[in-house]
């Protein structure tokens, strides 16, 4: 191939076009659902995906009080959070399949729970309260 000076693309209209077009129209239905969680003072708040990753981090104007580890830690914690609330969610999926197929409610928990890798929502909300034990102190309203 050329790539030289003067050299022009087969298709021009194909690659950088593309990036610039504007979104397609999505449907609610294809939406990929999420989890958030925010810090105390709800300056921080983190959106994961069901699969754990992060899809957004949101801030507040009032995190500028923070200092740059702090603001990093609390990123850290609460994005930890949201993760385990998404991995919560799929626990409670999994155990809703187990019984589809034919387990009791208390059998599928059990199996959930000791043989899946996901967070229980007792643990997701167990995390939740430590967060909010640990940074409720660096509530900038509250200083």
């Amino acid at each position: 191939m050329d790539y030289g000076p003067g050299h022009q693309p087969e298709n021009p209209d194909t690659d950088l076009d593309a990036l610039a077009a504007d979104p397609p129209d999505v449907d609610d239905d294809t939406v990929t659902p999420v989890t958030a969680a925010s810090n105390p003072a709800n300056t921080i708040t983190v959106t994961a995906y069901l699969t754990g990753v992060i899809a957004r981090v949101d801030l507040d104007s009032r995190v500028t009080t923070l200092t740059e580890s702090q603001l990093a830690q609390q990123i850290q914690a609460v994005a930890e959070v949201a993760v385990k609330r998404a991995s919560a969610v799929v626990h409670i999926a999994m155990v809703k399949v187990l019984m589809d197929t034919g387990m009791d409610f208390l059998q599928a928990r059990d199996f959930a729970e000791n043989m899946l890798p996901f967070t229980t929502p007792a643990q997701a909300d167990a995390a939740a309260a430590e967060l909010a034990t640990r940074f409720a102190d660096s509530d900038p309203d509250h200083a």
